[in-house]
Formats: structure tokens, sequence, C-alpha cells
């Protein structure tokens, strides 16, 4: 189990399955830390987007370059991912769903409310992502994702998520 809460920092017992501090889950910790291999999956945990800061901290702590972390929205039926790379976190909201697509002019919207800089690029297989870089701590970048996905999908949708660090792609 993690030292501390990734939401609040509240220290810790080895068998607490939430913060006595905050309440958030308590993640259970990987035993070991697996090689990165390309494409592959590193890690798989569920939790809430109150874990955001301690995902995005392990995403910027893996040290290959255009690792990912999906995050998978199972109540808006959506997810976002995120690749790190030169001290910089990118954002891609993929447009490949109808649904995706159908939210392109509002993701859009929200990301340039926040001061971002969305573009659209076309990935290899010719499917569109709507992307944007996000700078800063991973605390910062979490409340900037927290906000993006809130306005996007509504608190509602965002009870759970799952999280899925990968290595880059070949």
């Amino acid at each position: 189990m993690a030292n501390n809460c990734a939401n609040c920092g509240a220290p810790l017992g080895p068998d607490d399955r939430f913060c006595g501090e905050c309440g958030t889950e308590v993640l259970a910790a990987s035993a070991s830390e697996p090689d990165v291999v390309n494409g592959e999956i590193i890690q798989e945990q569920t939790g809430t987007l109150n874990d955001l800061v301690h995902q995005i901290q392990m995403l910027m702590d893996v040290s290959t370059p255009w690792d990912k972390i999906i995050i998978d929205l199972p109540d808006s039926g959506d997810f976002l991912q995120f690749a790190f790379a030169e001290n910089v976190m990118q954002l891609d909201f993929p447009l490949v769903t109808p649904e995706q697509k159908a939210r392109t002019a509002e993701a859009f919207n929200v990301l340039t409310a926040l001061d971002l800089l969305p573009f659209v690029v076309e990935a290899a297989g010719g499917e569109k992502v709507l992307v944007c870089d996000l700078e800063g701590t991973p605390q910062k970048n979490a409340e900037m994702t927290l906000r993006i996905a809130t306005d996007l999908y509504g608190s509602s949708n965002l009870s759970t998520a799952n999280f899925t660090l990968m290595g880059p792609q070949p």
C-alpha cells in the first residue's frame, strides 16, 4: 500500500483501504515495477478521479518518453489519454466513436476556455485526436484534467475511473 494518500498526502497504515483524513480509496501498489515494454500494459488500477495526482506522478516518473496513461471513465463511456515526454504532458481526446466525434466542438470549447490551445492531428491509422499540452506539476495537471473531465462529462459521470499505464508504442 502507499505510504501517503494520493489525494491529500495524509499518512496511511499498511492495511488502510481508505484515507482516514479525506476518505479516498487507497490503491494497491504493484509488488514490483515491471520493465517497460513498448505498447504493453505496465500497470492497471481502478479508483476515482481523486487518484489523478498519483497517476499523473507515476506517468511523469517513468523514464521512457511517450509512455501513456489511459483514464477510462466507465460511467460516461469515454476515456482520456495522456502521454508525457520532454517535460510536457499531452492530453489526447480521441475522436473515434460517434459520441467522441459529436463532442469535438464541446471539447475544443472547454479546452480553450481554460486557456489551452487544442489542435486536431491525424494518427497513423487515420483516426483523429484532439490534442493539447499541459505544463506543470502533477498536482496542477491533475486539477486541470479534473476540470476538463467535469466540464465535459459532469461530476455524476466521474464516480469511477480505470487507469492503465502503458509503455510507448513501438
